[in-house]
């Protein structure tokens, strides 16, 4: 009995070892069959983590983690892997002996065998680490430069070069673009944040600020933490303009930036914003009044003037199209003739290249030409070109909107009358309430009667009422400045206007 126990014991040992060698070839259908169905769960997981984490890089300029981007390399290469091993157990699963139950050779499938139990494993492995991740992608520190769409450009590139020779100045840190509104001042600033993009530099950033008539402290500084990278939850502890401006000093006096400031139309004190003045960096602004650049104290004012006439025959080329220009023979002269009549403005040439590209008629252009040269305010476009460029203007008396009224229609100011258009009326208006003297006289006696008179004057046309609005503020501006300087004059826009 003593000498049998350990035969025994030696065979049940040997046997044990047998079985379970002899697993991954018995168990190799169910084995295939399971690592099939978890190799179907990564890809929907692994689908779903890519798709997530794309959309946060996306919206959220966010970057994902290494941890994420390890794991869908490891994913995607296991994958592979694993769809290898299931088209080789398939192959062997076909090619087995007595119904598809016995190996050709044990060896070879008890190899096969291992590695699905070891693929499996490794795919399950992987779908338990999917969710460990806490976080999917990281924000990103914003990008040194963004860049600004714009249109192709044509005859800037002399301008633009000696703007470039002032930036690279390092003698030169304020620069003032200053010129009428529609000349180019925008795009001209637009291509230098571009160039930054394109061209090495030693400038930690370039911030793209729009600042506009009415100057928002807190909008402007909002724009630059942005850029900076000042979290938002710092930012809100920083409750008023000095502490924000103080966070945004500490943090751009450690940097060499550039600060693009687009059509500015007064002084800005920087050190309240939170911008130091510093040798290493450039504050670059548009503006259309060279006042404005004095005040900034720019070290450089350029000076950006209408095109020349051969690169505003260009320009409205390029915007009319050759089809246009060529569909008759007349059509070349008639087109040289209003980009005369633009004067060289390239927001004028763009507006109306745009306008007559689908002009085929002579007829049409001709008719084009008589409201340029007439009644500018009627052609299609350019009642919001010549309000804007109109808005830009610094008046100080009531000569200057008369007498700008009646050059820009080219006619003697005593010919208007009030049927031409509302389109004129409302550019009168605009002149006019510039000088906003009833704000800066309330309160005076003499004033408060001229309104008084004005709001008369505003009731005599109650027949009109898509008029009454305009004409009551017309009425308002003239009565204001009756009591002023200019009876004669106001007496002649009110018989010759307001009648």
């Amino acid at each position: 009995m003593d000498l049998v126990s350990p035969i025994v014991d030696v065979f049940n040992r040997v046997w044990d070892c047998t079985v379970k060698r002899s697993d991954p070839i018995r168990h190799l259908r169910e084995n295939l069959q399971s690592l099939e169905e978890a190799k179907r769960e990564l890809e929907a997981i692994s689908r779903d983590v890519e798709s997530n984490v794309s959309q946060i890089e996306e919206q959220l300029h966010s970057r994902r983690t290494n941890q994420v981007k390890d794991w869908l390399e490891t994913v995607d290469r296991t994958l592979k892997e694993v769809e290898d091993t299931l088209q080789r157990g398939d192959q062997e699963i076909k090619t087995r002996c007595l119904g598809n139950w016995c190996p050709k050779n044990c060896c070879s499938t008890y190899k096969l065998g291992k590695e699905v139990i070891q693929k499996l494993f490794a795919v399950k492995e992987l779908i338990s680490k999917r969710r460990d991740f806490h976080v999917l992608a990281d924000k990103l520190p914003p990008a040194a430069v963004d860049v600004r769409p714009m249109e192709k450009t044509v005859g800037t590139e002399s301008r633009f070069s000696q703007l470039w020779r002032y930036v690279q100045d390092h003698s030169v840190g304020i620069i003032g673009i200053y010129g009428m509104g529609g000349v180019g001042k925008t795009t001209l600033l637009k291509k230098l944040n571009n160039k930054f993009m394109d061209t090495k530099h030693d400038f930690d950033l370039v911030i793209w600020v729009v600042v506009s008539k009415e100057v928002n402290l807190l909008k402007i500084q909002e724009v630059i933490r942005t850029k900076v990278g000042i979290s938002d939850e710092m930012w809100k502890q920083r409750n008023n303009e000095d502490d924000r401006a103080a966070e945004l000093y500490k943090k751009l006096s450690n940097k060499k930036f550039v600060l693009l400031l687009d059509d500015i139309w007064q002084r800005i004190d920087l050190s309240k914003v939170g911008v130091p003045v510093l040798d290493k960096c450039k504050i670059v602004f548009t503006t259309r009044s060279e006042d404005v650049c004095n005040h900034m104290e720019a070290h450089q004012r350029f000076k950006v003037e209408c095109l020349s006439p051969e690169v505003a025959w260009e320009l409205f080329q390029q915007k009319l199209g050759k089809d246009a220009l060529n569909s008759h023979h007349e059509i070349p002269k008639l087109a040289k003739i209003i980009v005369n009549e633009c004067k060289g403005l390239p927001l004028a040439l763009i507006t109306i290249g745009r306008a007559m590209a689908s002009r085929r008629k002579l007829e049409e252009w001709q008719h084009a030409i008589k409201l340029l040269q007439s009644y500018p305010f009627e052609f299609p476009g350019m009642e919001d070109m010549i309000f804007n460029a109109l808005n830009s203007l610094e008046l100080k008396s009531l000569e200057e909107p008369i007498y700008l009224f009646g050059q820009l229609f080219q006619k003697p100011f005593e010919r208007l009358t009030l049927g031409v258009s509302s389109a004129l009326l409302k550019l009168l208006l605009l002149l006019l309430l510039k000088l906003d003297w009833a704000h800066n006289h309330s309160g005076d006696p003499e004033i408060e009667s001229a309104l008084k008179r004005g709001e008369d004057l505003g009731l005599a046309l109650e027949d009109d009422g898509k008029l009454m609005s305009i004409m009551t503020g017309l009425g308002l501006a003239f009565a204001v400045h009756l009591d002023a300087c200019l009876q004669s004059g106001l007496n002649l826009l009110r018989t010759n206007v307001m009648c």
